[in-house]
């Protein structure tokens, strides 16, 4: 029971404490040289959670978020947006995806991190 106890601490200390999505602060100009790219160390992942939080506290408009972002790597959907991160979880094997939905007002409603 012990080893299980330990082992979940350092599971924890590894995802949460550790964690690479928390490295840097958002920078737009770094953000767009990124754009396209399926760079596994892409540092848009180190700025995703400044990045959610901005967008979270600040709930700008789909046309907003395209401004500041560009255009999304993956086809656009009506109700979201996907961003490429690198591969930054896990065993760093299968790539990050940033989605942002948004409300019928067309407003960002919810940021996710998605792995695969």
């Amino acid at each position: 029971m012990a080893r299980l106890a330990v082992l979940t601490l350092v599971v924890w200390i590894g995802s949460s404490v550790l964690s690479p999505f928390d490295d840097l602060k958002f920078d737009q100009t770094v953000w767009h040289q990124y754009s396209g790219y399926s760079d596994p160390r892409s540092p848009r992942g180190r700025m995703y959670e400044d990045l959610e939080s901005i967008l979270l506290r600040t709930r700008p408009s789909r046309e907003d978020v395209l401004q500041i972002l560009g255009e999304p790597d993956a086809p656009a959907r009506e109700q979201a947006l996907e961003y490429s991160l690198g591969a930054w979880s896990g065993f760093r094997i299968d790539f990050d995806t940033m989605v942002i939905a948004f409300d019928a007002s067309g407003d960002v409603s919810h940021v996710s991190r998605v792995q695969g």
